[in-house]
């Protein structure tokens, strides 16, 4: 029985349904690729630890298993007037703690903080400064 316990843990972790980011998920049915391939809407934003205002916005992201993805925003983002759609791709990177994402030839490699099947949250840099994006499944 124990051995059947064993081989199933080394599935779990070989297949990436094991946490691998500091607020994931313990063990997920689900493999990393598949949590993450859905369609995501921006919930909270937020820059150097203060909350920026989302009121009149939409900004989404389908990702696809296929490593390509589409943004869409909609509304007034960080003050701008604006309505677009782009595509990109992305890639897993740092054994998939992190992503990798390149739209219209600017790439961005975020830390992966949560992946569970609802919720996405993602931290990046730039410069001095520290910005968290919190997604929820459309």
């Amino acid at each position: 029985m124990s051995f059947v316990i064993l081989v199933g843990m080394a599935i779990m972790f070989e297949t990436g349904c094991i946490k691998k980011g500091p607020d994931d998920p313990l063990i997920s049915l689900e493999t990393r690729m598949t949590r993450m391939s859905q369609d995501w809407v921006l919930v909270q934003y937020e820059k150097n630890d203060g909350v920026i205002d989302l009121t009149g916005t939409y900004s989404e992201w389908d990702i696809h298993n296929n490593s390509t993805l589409t943004q869409t925003e909609e509304g007034t983002i960080f003050g701008f007037a604006v309505r677009t759609s782009s595509d990109g791709n992305w890639s897993f990177i740092d054994s998939k703690k992190s992503i990798s994402i390149n739209i219209n030839n600017e790439v961005k490699n975020y830390l992966i903080d949560r992946l569970s099947s609802t919720e996405l949250w993602l931290t990046y840099y730039q410069g001095s400064d520290t910005y968290f994006l919190h997604f929820q499944v459309r």
